[in-house]
């Protein structure tokens, strides 16, 4: 059974379990060290089937960590869960080991709330200026809770 927000959670080397790991050479820019290693990383959550990639540099372990961490958004963003509760806090670092479960319980609150930004930032106890900032912070969230929007009918918000 798969646990979410426990996987979540997990520091890197716990979550790989739980992956398959390929590393390739990628292509594209990068000078003439760019296709002499396979230093990119591709991660397969085994229970969702989802898929993050980098290659971004030239250190195989910096990409797969910043593969896990794709990976881990990811899966924030796509699989939810039943209403939760309010979040005990409402602030969390973009680089918090726990950013991803953050994440994914507010989208719970959003999804429950039919991504309504004032319903949801009441239910958060937050103002709805507050909580479109906490969304804004990072543009793969805005983008994903937009087109959320969207897709129920919504139009887009402005960050």
């Amino acid at each position: 059974m798969f646990d979410r927000d426990l996987q979540l959670m997990l520091p890197e080397t716990e979550f790989i379990r739980f992956c398959t790991l390929d590393f390739f050479k990628a292509s594209g820019a990068g000078g003439q060290h760019r296709n002499k290693t396979s230093s990119a990383v591709r991660v397969a959550h085994k229970a969702t089937g989802l898929v993050a990639e980098d290659c971004s540099e030239r250190s195989q372990y910096r990409n797969r960590s910043n593969a896990i961490g794709k990976l881990k958004l990811n899966i924030a963003l796509q699989i939810r869960l039943p209403a939760a509760p309010p979040l005990p806090r409402m602030e969390c670092s973009l680089t918090a080991p726990d950013y991803p479960l953050f994440v994914a319980k507010l989208f719970d609150i959003l999804e429950e709330c039919g991504f309504d930004h004032k319903s949801c930032a009441a239910k958060c106890g937050i103002s709805s200026s507050a909580l479109l900032k906490k969304l804004a912070r990072d543009p793969k969230i805005f983008q994903e809770f937009n087109r959320r929007r969207e897709l129920l009918g919504l139009p887009k918000l402005n960050a």
